[in-house]
Formats: structure tokens, C-alpha cells, sequence
């Protein structure tokens, strides 16, 4: 089965391999932090804030707002570069999350669709649950120093995966 890579770190990497493990192509998008830190830095009024998904996609504060945008716009892109891809290949691939910041973003509920039924999780129904998302060795211990940079080095203790 054909299988996409999505590496999570500094810019955020699609990288498409067929059934034959041949590599066809990829895409590179700004990766999460540097998004937040161009908002950070050119919004000048914006305080920096902890990228996380927030308990709500409406905000009702500034920090929620920008919380709700970096979290849900960088799974929007992550979601929509799958989608264009998958149709691309014309198969369902496996697709694997790695990288410092994927679980962070690996599993994402887009919430009810019109008429009360369940919208497809484009990222939930492709990636493992975050828990379970495999990382390479170099992968692990850079996701030390994404946490401190994410969470301007006052972030919560995790256990490793």
C-alpha cells in the first residue's frame, strides 16, 4: 500500500512513497512554531501563547482566539494537504505522523457536520491516536525542545510514547 509520511517539526513535511516503496513527491508547508512565531512577532499586540487545542473553536478571548487558529488552521492545513494527496494517489494510503510537534496535532475531532451526523476526521481516521504515534530516535529527543519552545519553556511534564 502506497503510505504518506507527515514530519511535524520546524516545517511541516508530506512525503508520498508508492506500493513499490518508490518516493514520488512531497510537500513542504511552515511547520506550527514558525506560524506562531510570525504571528507573535508581527502582530505586535499579540501576547505569545501556548499552542494547544483549546476546549473551544469559537474563542472568547484574544488567547483563545489565537490559540483556536494556530491549533485548528495548522490541522486544516495538515487535513487539506492529506486530502489533495489521497485523491492524488488514488488509494488509501497508511499514513504516518512523526516529528516533534505530532502529537500534538496527530488526532484532531473536527466536530458535528450539518444535520447532527459526525464529519470525518480526515486526521483522526489517517494518524494513531497521539499516544501511540511512532517518532524516530532523533524525533524523540528534539520533542523536548519543541514542548519548552510551544510552551515558552513552562510546559507540563509528558511521559514518553
Amino acid at each position: 500500500a502506497p503510505c504518506i509520511v507527515v514530519d511535524c517539526g520546524t516545517a511541516t513535511t508530506f512525503n508520498a512513497v508508492n506500493a513499490a516503496h518508490e518516493y514520488l513527491g512531497g510537500v513542504i508547508a511552515p511547520g506550527i512554531m514558525i506560524s506562531a512565531e510570525a504571528l507573535f512577532s508581527r502582530a505586535a499586540k499579540l501576547p505569545r501563547v501556548e499552542i494547544k487545542r483549546p476546549d473551544k473553536v469559537i474563542a472568547t478571548s484574544t488567547i483563545g482566539a489565537m490559540q483556536s487558529g494556530l491549533y485548528h488552521g495548522y490541522a486544516g492545513l495538515v487535513d487539506g494537504v492529506l486530502s489533495h494527496m489521497i485523491a492524488e494517489l488514488g488509494s488509501q494510503p497508511r499514513v504516518i505522523a512523526t516529528g516533534g510537534l505530532a502529537h500534538r496535532i496527530a488526532a484532531v475531532d473536527p466536530g458535528p457536520r450539518r444535520g447532527g451526523s459526525r464529519a470525518p476526521a480526515p486526521t483522526a481516521a489517517r494518524f494513531p491516536n497521539p499516544r501511540a504515534v511512532r517518532r524516530t530516535a532523533a524525533h524523540q529527543s528534539n520533542q523536548a525542545r519543541s514542548d519548552h519552545a510551544a510552551t515558552g519553556g513552562h510546559g507540563q511534564e509528558r511521559s514518553a510514547t
